[in-house]
């Protein structure tokens, strides 16, 4: 049989099956499931999609072509697809691989339209650099865990009957993300990831580094280049205000900013080597979403290079051992990143950091949990993996890099494995980690009539106590410091309380114990993980 035979008969069958048309009546499920390998079969009319979204891509144009996409036998028509990326785009072009990345609008032609998944807008991302093809899904894997960060799985990508391989499916970073964490979307809203062309000085403005947030003076002609708006033009305003507010080492920073979701944030980068972000040298792949109660909260995105996939923080690439002793309190005196530097230069907000460096560490490292998720993931996609006719990289490097270290070209891969399980001990046993954490021994709080609550907590090893509280419904926290039942410094078993009046409706609140050096925050998720009272 004739290879243009086979593939008559091939999609005659394929399109005589039943196939769902979306928007005819069925139930939506809801998110991507990170433990289901999706396929994705795209079709294009135009033969020569490829060079057009190349030509639009070479010349920074955003169009998008339309294809049909059977997103697990579910059809959807007319989405807009246009490539995405940078590096993984044109490093990967240049070097002759036709596994380029992409970027999926369900609602580009058709308004409203959704993907199955419950999503207008998808990323389909090549695992550029990341050989293990899993640093993407672990990591955002756990960031939701602690943040809002987006939904991602895995997918088998055929495009016009050419397998393609697998893809790395992620939710964008856009208004139903927005809505869907906090249930508004209006707010000032930044792609902090820079037009590497527009962030020279310009006159007239205070020199800064890249997505940094530093004032760099109050026009806005400072900031664009630096900073995409994604909102209305009025909101410049709000981000001039964030930067002059993280200048001023008097502000109250609370004010402008979510600072347990911020911490999480470094917490984050910090355990997992992510340094293509914030924290590197490039400073860059975050959002940044300003809340109707006034608060701007950073939004991760982009971590294909997570677990030592990126090695600056400076212009010199850090070696494995750096990596893997990767300092925690790593840009805390550095003026050019005053996200961190402002917030770890105080103490109170340095030890809960620390706390949540360590609840990742507990929660995805000290008990091996991230290597039974890799597994499950590897054996996943193993075979999908081994199909491709268009790889990045290859099937050996594939079965090494989530625990090996890898060579691709001149350019060496940590393995995630051979990375974080020193990392994890060094961590352990890093000083800044191995005095005592205060023991908060239990914690109890009444109704006292209809409209008081009265926490009390049985401490020791304890020098104070603070409790952040929230009417349910909101997300903003408040902040308030529990009473000793003696005055005084002992370290020794005592009572701490606190009384909130005038409120009638449940609560939700976390509490943090601190001795001199040491935190602990209870429920180790804090802001995300809250307790509620009863009503």
């Amino acid at each position: 049989m004739k290879q243009g035979q086979f593939w008559c008969i091939y999609w005659f069958i394929l399109l005589s099956l039943p196939v769902a048309s979306w928007g005819q009546g069925l139930e939506q499920p809801s998110g991507l499931d990170p433990f289901h390998l999706y396929e994705l079969r795209i079709q294009f009319e135009d033969k020569h999609w490829e060079n057009r979204l190349k030509a639009y891509k070479s010349t920074d144009r955003k169009d998008k072509i339309p294809a049909t996409i059977f997103f697990d036998n579910v059809r959807v028509d007319s989405v807009g697809i246009r490539f995405k990326g940078n590096s993984s785009f044109n490093s990967v072009k240049k070097g002759g691989s036709r596994k380029l990345p992409f970027s999926l609008d369900a609602g580009e032609f058709v308004k409203g339209r959704e993907f199955p998944v419950g999503y207008d807008q998808l990323k389909l991302s090549n695992g550029f650099r990341d050989p293990s093809y899993l640093r993407d899904v672990l990591s955002y894997y756990i960031a939701r865990q602690y943040m809002p960060a987006p939904e991602c799985a895995m997918a088998r990508v055929y495009i016009n009957n050419e397998y393609f391989g697998v893809y790395t499916l992620t939710q964008d970073v856009d208004k139903t993300f927005l809505n869907d964490w906090f249930e508004e979307k209006q707010g000032a809203f930044f792609k902090c990831d820079p037009d590497w062309d527009e962030t020279v000085d310009q006159p007239g403005c205070i020199p800064g580094d890249k997505c940094s947030l530093e004032y760099l003076g109050p026009d806005l002609a400072c900031y664009d280049g630096r900073y995409e708006l994604k909102s209305k033009k009025e909101d410049w305003d709000e981000l001039i205000h964030l930067t002059r507010q993280l200048k001023d080492p008097e502000a109250d920073l609370s004010s402008v900013l979510d600072i347990d979701l911020t911490l999480w944030l470094h917490a984050f980068n910090n355990v997992v080597v992510n340094l293509d972000s914030y924290t590197g040298l490039l400073c860059h792949n975050f959002y940044l979403y300003q809340r109707e109660d006034g608060q701007f909260v950073p939004l991760i995105w982009d971590l294909n290079l997570s677990f030592g996939g990126f090695r600056q923080t400076s212009n010199a690439a850090l070696d494995d051992d750096q990596l893997i002793r990767l300092d925690p309190m790593l840009q805390s005196d550095n003026p050019k990143r005053p996200l961190i530097s402002r917030l770890l230069d105080d103490p109170h907000y340095q030890r809960i950091y620390l706390a949540h460096m360590h609840t990742i560490l507990e929660d995805f490292f000290l008990n091996g949990k991230y290597l039974s998720l890799m597994d499950q993931w590897h054996d996943l996609i193993r075979s999908a993996v081994k199909a491709e006719q268009v790889p990045l990289y290859s099937f050996q490097l594939f079965e090494q890099n989530r625990k090996k270290n890898v060579e691709i070209g001149k350019q060496a891969i940590i393995g995630i494995q051979s990375l974080m399980e020193p990392r994890t001990t060094y961590l352990q046993q890093h000083p800044i980690f191995s005095t005592g954490v205060p023991d908060l021994m239990d914690t109890k709080v009444t109704r006292i009539g209809s409209d008081t609550l009265q926490w009390t907590c049985e401490v020791q090893t304890t020098l104070s106590v603070t409790l952040y509280w929230r009417p349910e419904g909101e997300h903003r926290y408040n902040r308030c410091t529990f009473v000793p039942d003696q005055p005084g410094t002992s370290l020794q078993k005592r009572t701490f309380s606190y009384e909130l009046t005038g409120i009638d409706r449940p609560v939700e609140y976390y509490i943090v114990a601190e001795n001199e050096e040491r935190a602990t925050v209870w429920p180790s998720g804090s802001s995300q993980h809250p307790v509620r009272t009863e009503e």
